[in-house]
């Protein structure tokens, strides 16, 4: 229906009676028109400038009193009311005139307003004569001494961002097409403000995600369909070397991958992302210094309505460690049960085990001098290796300056052996097992001390027995 026929039909309207929404029947109520009426070029410019101002990001403060000023231009008042409807309500009149702004009343006081009204209702309210209108009421407009008003609301689905207004202190019958214009322009403010909004909430929900994996030990990788990263957490960085630019335009398994497990990477990777369950997997990672780590991997999709914005987050525990760990006990097992078996053999022979080199024990440095049954009756597996150690000094730990390598001639489960020229130093000491770059401390206790000659020289046979985990 055409504003001209809008008018037609509530003309023929008896008085205060309507079956149009209420915005635009009473639009048509006052017996004076206006003579300068809101046409279409004047609203075409109208919301092309506000939506120009729009797409600048003003602050909404900005944005709100330059829309209100509109909405009153086209509607031809002379002040214009700008109102918050949220727990605290409060409206101010801003005039045209003179450019002067009232200080913001709160009006949670005062019963209904106009602004309240529209908020709720999500439409327009309009009233050519408020002084003599026997259905709405507004306290603080009319303590202004304002006669006509034409409320619009800020509204887009569920969320109110107040109201806006134009107020004379005349009485005056609002133009349809002033009516529709500031509609317009409310739906482009609340458009603008909600978006505002979500981005705002948007960016705080990114920062709180990233804080939260910056948190965590693990690493984690959010990437796109195509396998390129899009975020990583502080622990990715830290664990593979590699920062964001380095996964720049590049799928997450031409970076970290070790060049015999590309392809597992990448099978696993297009599995997910074609719609696939959650991927469980333990691989190997070659770090940006050329070291190989082994990642307990968890891919899984981050589900979204669209498809082509999917995201997929990769998280990764280094069980490097735990998995060496393992192997170390699993050849120690090994060994004790070769141990094992090779000493059951020699019992079923009927043969003595072989005793120690020679019978004379050792002193510490402690003066003390070990008994016989300190003494180790049965042999070690021969395995001739060099070791780091460092005595205790007291209950106190050494440090990485006072460990020094010793020549061991032989390993069990529980412990090992060592030549040294000298006594040893204290009863307790560290062990350091391992590569430099992956060492494991333990603490150990001499049991034994025994002169042995190696090419005509005295030297120290110690044996130590493992008591624990020293911490590092």
């Amino acid at each position: 229906m055409s504003p001209s026929e809008l008018r037609a039909t509530t003309d023929r309207l008896p008085s205060g009676a309507t079956s149009l929404p209420p915005a635009i029947a009473a639009a048509n109520w006052g017996r004076k028109v206006r003579d300068e009426r809101a046409t279409p070029s004047r609203a075409q410019d109208a919301v092309l400038a506000l939506g120009r101002r729009a797409v600048a990001e003003p602050e909404p403060d900005i944005l709100v009193n330059d829309a209100v000023r509109l909405i009153a231009e086209i509607a031809g008042t002379e002040l214009a009311l700008i109102a918050d409807c949220g727990k605290e309500p409060r409206q101010r009149l801003v005039s045209l005139v003179s450019g002067a702004a009232d200080p913001a009343a709160d009006t949670s006081a005062e019963g209904t307003s106009l602004a309240q009204v529209a908020s709720d209702q999500a439409h327009p309210i309009v009233v050519p004569d408020l002084q003599n209108s026997r259905v709405y009421s507004d306290s603080y407009l009319a303590r202004q001494g304002v006669r006509g008003a034409l409320v619009v609301p800020l509204r887009l689905q569920n969320a109110s961002f107040g109201a806006l207004g134009a107020c004379s202190r005349e009485r005056i019958d609002f133009e349809v097409d002033a009516i529709y214009v500031a509609e317009t322009i409310a739906h482009l403010v609340a458009t603008t403000m909600a978006h505002r909004r979500s981005e705002a909430l948007l960016q705080q929900s990114r920062r709180l995600n990233e804080t939260l994996y910056d948190t965590i030990d693990a690493i984690v990788l959010v990437i796109d369909g195509s396998g390129c990263v899009q975020m990583m957490n502080r622990a990715c960085t830290e664990i593979t070397g590699f920062g964001p630019e380095d996964f720049k335009h590049r799928p997450v398994w031409t970076v970290l991958a070790p060049p015999g497990e590309i392809l597992a990477y990448r099978d696993a990777i297009v599995h997910l992302t074609a719609s696939g369950p959650p991927i469980a997997m333990e691989a190997g990672l070659l770090t940006k210094h050329s070291e190989q780590r082994i990642i307990a991997w968890r891919f899984a999709a981050a589900p979204v309505s669209d498809d082509k914005s999917r995201s997929f987050m990769l998280t990764g525990i280094d069980v490097t460690k735990q998995r060496l760990a393992e192997e170390r006990a699993e050849r120690a097992k090994k060994a004790l049960a070769h141990l094992r078996s090779v000493e059951a053999g020699t019992s079923d022979d009927g043969r003595d085990p072989p005793k120690s080199v020679s019978g004379r024990s050792g002193e510490l440095a402690s003066g003390r001098w070990l008994t016989e049954n300190e003494r180790r009756l049965k042999p070690r597996r021969p395995f001739p290796y060099r070791q780091s150690i460092a005595y205790m000094t007291g209950s106190a730990y050494p440090v990485e300056n006072d460990f020094f390598k010793v020549r061991c001639r032989d390993i069990a489960a529980g412990g090992f052996s060592f030549v040294c020229p000298n006594p040893p130093q204290n009863e307790k000491l560290v062990v350091a097992l391992g590569s430099p770059r992956h060492l494991t401390y333990l603490t150990a206790r001499v049991v034994h001390v025994t002169e042995v000659a190696e090419d005509g020289k005295p030297l120290q046979l110690v044996g130590c027995q493992y008591t624990g985990r020293a911490p590092t």
